[in-house]
């Protein structure tokens, strides 16, 4: 599965629905899917889904045919109150999913509901991923879950706003590659939101077995810094499918007889 990254900057005070359109009509024809950061549009208040924007996006994913992890909008859905929600829009530009992220933040749980829904979705014929916005990625048991579910590549859209932050969340993602024996594609924030600076850090990291057939080093197959820029990159998911049939950290051990 061919996989573009696009780590737009997003500015607090400005609308980026044309980088956005810009971004999935470069992927056309060269990549099958494309995932954006967090708030990727911006701050917009919350409105009903689909938004004009949305839609506009629907559409160019559509003449694309590439599938789209959009990040995070704020929906109001009527009697339902208002949720962080990643939506997933496929080649023939339909919503497929809607990801509502767990609000950790405490202004966040005065204005919004944690989500309570799916974390996997099925891109294209038999391929399933898990998509984890903000600290998603943090709960052990919400990634094993979705795992579980069958996923085989994880989505991840996070926000550091230091180095040192950045580093942590690069150790998480690494962790929960091994653990599971999975590939994770990480977008990461960049630019001025909510009066602090972002610095990027989009990262993809994928699993490795050694000879003995016992997981390796994790390897960074890329690490953004804080450049705009949209990068692709190129995993073979059946190759993981078949490393995790010979190891596993979910079987149990062998209790000898008595």
């Amino acid at each position: 599965m061919k996989i573009a990254v696009s780590q737009l900057r997003v500015e607090e005070s400005s609308k980026h629905l044309d980088d956005v359109l810009e971004s999935v009509a470069q992927a056309a024809d060269e990549v099958d899917v494309i995932c954006f950061p967090e708030y990727f549009l911006g701050k917009l208040p919350p409105e009903p889904m689909p938004s004009s924007s949305i839609l506009a996006i629907q559409e160019v994913a559509r003449l694309a045919d590439v599938n789209v992890v959009c990040g995070i909008i704020r929906d109001l859905r009527h009697g339902d109150g208002s949720y962080l929600t990643s939506l997933v829009i496929n080649r023939a530009g339909r919503i497929i999913a809607s990801i509502d992220k767990t609000c950790l933040y405490p202004a966040e749980q005065l204005w919004y509901r944690a989500g309570q829904g799916q974390l996997l979705v099925e891109l294209d014929e038999g391929i399933r991923v898990g998509v984890l916005a903000g600290f998603d990625v943090l709960r052990a048991d919400l990634v094993r879950a979705v795992v579980e579910e069958g996923a085989q590549l994880l989505f991840v859209q996070f926000a550091a706003d230091s180095v040192d932050f950045l580093e942590t969340m690069r150790a998480v993602i690494s962790t929960r590659a091994l653990e599971h024996l999975i590939p994770v594609v990480a977008v990461g924030q960049l630019g001025t939101f909510f009066g602090q600076e972002y610095v990027g850090g989009s990262t993809v990291v994928r699993p490795t077995l050694t000879a003995g057939d016992v997981p390796g080093p994790i390897e960074r197959i890329l690490a953004m810094e804080d450049e705009e820029d949209m990068w692709a990159v190129d995993l073979d998911l059946d190759a993981f499918r078949d490393m995790r049939r010979r190891f596993s950290y979910y079987r149990p051990p062998r209790i000898p007889q008595q």
